[in-house]
């Protein structure tokens, strides 16, 4: 009598577990630092080690979901469980994408420019890191516009412009420092006056809407 072939239960039961514990953790630890953090960098450092930790373990466990199905397959396994199951292993790659592109709000910079001089702005070019420039909305007196930008590299921030006709210019303002957020505020407070605070990123400062 052939002996009795090994049933296919185990196997998609590994792969299942492989592809579902990242996925789960994963999306744990992104959610759970964003929620308590509100994406700054130096916040929920428990949800950051889950996320660095459920990275690693990713990597080990998806060829071990892809073994754990190839061993289902020759134990006769359904073609449609299997393939299930390797969506699910396969889904893990870009959701850790995603959640490694959504840590990226711990490195976006708010400046904001206040118009408290009198007098229309016509022209502000604002200038980090040597690398990011944006031309600023015209700012009538008393207006604000808010510039967010995640920079490419560390570096200083500037600005040129013009009010009426005169000239303005700024150099040096603040230093940008790659995932270590801050909330600038440029206040131009008379005819080629202007000053500047920083902070620390606010929680949540990278909404459109703050």
């Amino acid at each position: 009598m052939p002996a009795p072939h090994p049933a296919p239960q185990i196997p998609l039961r590994v792969a299942t577990s492989c592809a579902l514990v990242p996925m789960l953790l994963g999306s744990l630890s992104f959610f759970g630092w964003l929620m308590l953090s509100g994406g700054k960098s130096d916040e929920g450092e428990a949800f950051v080690m889950l996320g660095a930790g459920t990275l690693g373990a990713g990597t080990l466990l998806f060829p071990l979901g892809l073994g754990a199905l190839l061993v289902a397959r020759r134990r006769g396994a359904q073609l449609r469980a299997v393939g299930t199951r390797a969506a699910l292993l396969l889904g893990n790659l870009p959701l850790a994408l995603l959640f490694l592109i959504g840590t990226n709000l711990a490195a976006i910079q708010r400046v904001e420019v206040v118009n408290h001089s009198g007098a229309p702005i016509e022209e502000l070019v604002l200038v980090a890191s040597r690398v990011e420039k944006v031309m600023a909305s015209p700012l009538g007196p008393e207006a604000r516009d808010v510039w967010r930008f995640k920079p490419r590299s560390e570096g200083v921030l500037n600005f040129t412009g013009r009010q009426g006709d005169t000239r303005v210019q700024g150099d040096n303002l603040c230093m940008f420092f790659i995932f270590d957020r801050k909330d600038v505020v440029l206040e131009f407070t008379g005819i080629g006056e202007w000053n500047v605070t920083e902070t620390p990123g606010a929680p949540w400062s990278f909404l459109p809407w703050r």
